[in-house]
């Protein structure tokens, strides 16, 4: 199964896929995945208008210790409702 990032990657041509990965690769340090230690304490304690899955706990939690909005691909009414509920910025990006 793959995503809907990964194949708009693999529709582009070859070289361009592989620019891409290196450009991943080689990311600042600062960059890099929240500890979930950080995170489940404030996933567990969101106060949001209905019931979150884990993925979208982890997206609203994220945003807010980020300070950052989300953005999707794909509509997720339950993910839009927890971020309207938490003040979080939530968007639709354009395929």
């Amino acid at each position: 199964m793959t995503g809907a990032l990964s194949r708009q990657l693999a529709e582009l041509d070859l070289e361009r896929q592989l620019r891409i990965l290196a450009a991943l690769d080689s990311l600042p340090d600062e960059v890099g995945p929240l500890s979930l230690r950080d995170l489940v304490p404030l996933m567990r304690a969101l106060h949001v208008s209905r019931p979150l899955n884990m993925l979208s706990a982890e997206a609203l939690a994220a945003a807010l210790v980020l300070d950052a909005e989300i953005v999707v691909s794909t509509d997720n009414p339950m993910l839009q409702g927890g971020a309207e509920d938490l003040g979080i910025s939530y968007r639709i990006r354009a395929r």
